[in-house]
């Protein structure tokens, strides 16, 4: 049977014949995919530049070395780790710093109303629920901190080992490295493995390293060969189980719990955890069935509200579990106590805006929870136009209104579904007219042959007229600067336009002769028509805008 056009492009004129073919992944000459995986060969050797995942491309982060407006710079951690105060996140945008340890606050009223930024740095985006800090042990005096911070090499283990129960995400950041120093890595899950990576400026092989502690904190270090050391942008493939997101809870018992994970509670908290164990009337044995522990616990935690703390303070986990206050801080710190003490082994994790738990499921591993409690009034950087990442698995632990209501900080605009796209993959609709004529405004405050900004003209070839949605198209095209030399490095979108406006469908970057490429995916939700493949460069500190569309 045949299938009308999904997606003309070029001239703009729509075909109404039948195409008479199952649905084909296209693909450029300068990107060559195999088996899920699509790779280049360019200046630095042959990359990866996107994976497939559900029949989608998550095509590779494109940003050049320097950070862009408003990205953080992940440097070395201190030789002395401090011990800080847990408190409510720091306002504003702090840099980026991984915390060893975290002694709770008892300030559980609703956090002030000021402004804290997430910075995403995940393709699928998984807001907010990056981890930068992982805490899994409690000390004598209440504190959480890493019961072993010693760190295992991670092997970089290649894109042939991709399995259909995990996920891909690329991650992007800038580094700045230091031979010898270790460099905090933000991670989407335990248990993740890194598959492939490449920097920016380039580096020789062996010239980093990755590692994890006990908590599965990553690293990144410069192994001081290989000219490695400096600032840098890294991006990475890694995967993550898709067990850890959401799923049904196994059917175990509490002595199948592995006991090299579960660090002994000191004894001056076992009383307190015992008082608030039997406050949830919770009463654990080695023989007693996981899911009759965790779902009270969960809804017990999930329940709390902010308020004050009782006056007479006895100890601050005491107070904070059975008084039931607090915020997301709060709910994951006394959650950790009390699990470790039932026999869960559990972790507190923390990024700058919202803090959650893992626990430990036997025969699947780490499980992300929500404990809810999150703070309401914050920014989201670095999110725009990704594909937001969705749980395999329902959360099928207990939802108590006091949860349902304060679950996670509002939706930020994140496109695309949960396997799809890559940054600008099925995005939302954009006012390219309004964009260009901006872009236009900026070029006629430049007079010719003035100091400054230069000029910059866009050509764009698309290899197929006629394709489905949900393929790919191959996008080609060159920049050129004025006098028309090459502009290598530019950053480069990709727009389909059409009547209804227009969707960024791709980004990428000019090589050092001007010219881009890459295998652009069609999103599912076109209408079917023609549109127009229109390319456009936002420029940067020494050029100035341009398009493939004249004007």
């Amino acid at each position: 049977m045949g299938l009308l056009c999904a997606a003309c492009y070029g001239s703009g004129v729509a075909s109404a014949e039948p195409v008479l073919h199952e649905r084909i992944f296209f693909s450029a000459d300068s990107a060559r995919c195999k088996d899920g995986v699509c790779r280049s060969q360019g200046p630095r050797g042959e990359e990866v530049t996107a994976v497939e995942q559900d029949g989608h491309l998550l095509q590779a982060p494109s940003e050049g070395p320097s950070p862009v407006a408003g990205e953080q710079v992940f440097r070395p951690e201190p030789e002395v780790q401090p011990h800080t105060f847990g408190g409510p996140p720091l306002p504003g945008d702090p840099p980026p710093e991984r915390r060893a340890h975290v002694t709770m606050d008892r300030d559980t009223g609703k956090d002030a109303a000021v402004s804290h930024t997430y910075h995403e740095v995940f393709t699928p985006s998984v807001f907010p629920y990056k981890r930068l800090s992982v805490l899994d042990w409690a000390e004598a005096d209440g504190s959480l901190a890493v019961f072993s911070s010693d760190k295992r090499l991670v092997a970089v283990l290649g894109t042939q080992v991709r399995r259909p129960d995990y996920d891909a995400f690329w991650g992007s950041i800038v580094v700045d490295l230091e031979p010898g120093r270790w460099v905090p890595l933000p991670t989407v899950s335990a248990d993740s493995r890194i598959l492939t990576y490449r920097t920016d400026p380039q580096t020789a092989a062996g010239a980093l390293e990755f590692a994890h502690d006990a908590a599965d904190n990553f690293y990144v270090r410069a192994t001081g060969t290989g000219g490695g050391g400096g600032q840098r942008r890294l991006v990475w493939l890694s995967d993550a189980p898709q067990a850890y997101f959401g799923g049904p809870i196994p059917e175990a018992r509490l002595d199948e719990e592995p006991r090299a994970i579960l660090p002994p509670l000191p004894a001056s908290l076992r009383g307190d955890a015992q008082a608030v164990l039997s406050a949830i009337n919770v009463h654990p044995t080695p023989h007693t069935q996981l899911s009759a522990v965790l779902s009270p616990l969960v809804g017990y935690f999930r329940s709390f509200e902010s308020g004050e703390l009782p006056t007479s303070a006895t100890s601050t986990y005491r107070d904070l579990a059975l008084s039931r206050r607090g915020v997301c801080r709060h709910r994951a710190y006394a959650f950790l106590i009390t699990a470790i003490a039932a026999g869960i082994p559990s972790r507190y994790v923390e990024n700058e805006l919202h803090v959650f738990v893992e626990v430990y499921l036997p025969r699947l591993g780490w499980r992300r929870i929500n404990l809810g409690g999150a703070a309401l009034d914050d920014e989201v950087a670095g999110n725009e136009e990704r594909p937001v990442h969705h749980p395999r698995g329902e959360d099928a632990l207990p939802r108590p209104p006091q949860f349902t209501a304060s679950a996670t900080p509002p939706d930020h605009a994140a496109s695309g579904s949960g396997g799809g796209g890559g940054r600008g993959g099925e995005g939302a609709r954009v006012d390219l007219r309004a964009l260009l004529e901006d872009d236009a405004r900026l070029q006629s405050t430049v007079e010719p042959g003035a100091a400054g900004k230069v000029a910059t003209h866009l050509a764009v070839a698309v290899s197929e007229r006629v394709a489905f949605r949900g393929d790919t198209i191959d996008v080609s095209g060159a920049v050129t600067q004025q006098g028309g030399t090459p502009a290598a490095s530019l950053q480069i979108e990709i727009y389909l336009d059409s009547a209804p406006g227009a969707q960024r469908i791709g980004r990428t970057r000019s090589g050092p002769d001007g010219h881009f490429g890459l295998a652009a995916l069609l999103p599912t939700s076109l209408q079917l028509g023609s549109y127009t493949v229109v390319a456009r460069t936002p420029g940067d500190a020494q050029h100035l805008p341009s398009s493939s569309r004249a004007r």
